[in-house]
């Protein structure tokens, strides 16, 4: 079609080289995509961390002796053979998302379900057994034993919080159930504990859930903020990138190649839903009528 200031924009039907692509979808399926790319390498991110932070626990564990009194470093110490739950789905998932990269969002779904409920299941052992075993703590230290125990179980807590804040792309009402499904697990803990230790009964059972309330609200409300506000922009840069490559009404889809005089592009006609090459005529060249008159005769 000629244009007022000289230029003219062709179009036409693909042959068989165009034809190779794909329909294109929808620009649904496109954010689709794009949230599962993320999701997936996020995923791989954590399963790293976590899996080069086991290693280096158990690593520790093995190389730190052991004495039979010092029974408040017993969970971590000498117990390698703990971590191996936690290990093991951290080496697993890090190899099955690592080599299988088409996985649909469904199935990268599932591995964040078993990667969180795994390792929120190793934390909240690891506070329940901290808890319910108090008797090698002295007496007169017991408040003190008691919340020192309470406030290192919670670290891990903490990191899967973040975690699931930061690096999972999330809606606000998914990192919502998420975040509160995490910071459930260790207040389910306390009275689990205190079923089998009478010590905990006597006055500790609410200052441990207190301790809980005033060390987990601020990393679950980033989390949550943190989540929803990558959603948001994740969305608008997506409608923006969206946007930036509609022509009128075709939709650029992939460059096909490039000459002398600008670019061929395969795009969809918006209402007819038909694949065409769409050309464009360099900037500094489109002034020139003679440029003008070539592709004229291009379009004829």
């Amino acid at each position: 079609m000629a244009k007022p200031n000289g230029t003219a924009t062709a179009t036409y039907a693909p042959d068989a080289a165009t034809a190779a692509f794909p329909a294109p979808g929808a620009a649904g399926s496109g954010f689709y995509e794009e949230l599962r790319r993320l999701l997936r390498s996020r995923l791989i991110l954590v399963h790293l961390l976590a899996l080069a932070f086991f290693v280096l626990l158990a690593a520790l564990s093995m190389v730190v002796p052991r004495s039979a009194e010092d029974s408040a470093l017993r969970p971590a110490q000498g117990h390698w053979w703990r971590l191996a739950v936690p290990l093991a789905e951290s080496l697993i998932g890090t190899l099955v998302l690592w080599r299988l990269s088409g996985m649909s969002l469904r199935s990268l779904r599932l591995w964040e379900l078993i990667f969180f409920a795994t390792h929120a299941a190793y934390n909240g052992h690891n506070r329940f057994e901290g808890l319910a075993d108090l008797e090698g703590a002295a007496r007169n230290a017991l408040s003190l034993a008691i919340g020192f125990r309470g406030l290192a179980s919670l670290q891990g807590f903490i990191t899967l919080i973040l975690a699931y804040g930061v690096l999972i792309p999330n809606t606000r009402r998914r990192s919502l159930l998420g975040v509160a499904a995490l910071t459930a697990v260790p207040f389910a803990v306390i009275p689990a504990a205190a079923a089998v230790n009478s010590i905990l009964r006597e006055g500790h059972v609410l200052a441990l859930a207190v301790q809980c309330v005033l060390i987990l609200m601020f990393p679950a409300a980033i989390a949550v903020f943190a989540a929803s506000r990558a959603a948001a922009l994740q969305r608008r840069a997506f409608e923006a990138e969206r946007r930036a490559a509609q022509v009128g009404q075709y939709a650029l889809k992939q460059r096909l190649g490039e000459g002398g005089m600008g670019e061929v592009w395969l795009a969809e006609h918006r209402l007819l839903k038909r694949p065409c090459a769409v050309k464009f005529v360099r900037p500094e060249l489109s002034a020139d009528p003679r440029t003008a008159a070539r592709f004229a005769r291009e379009v004829q």
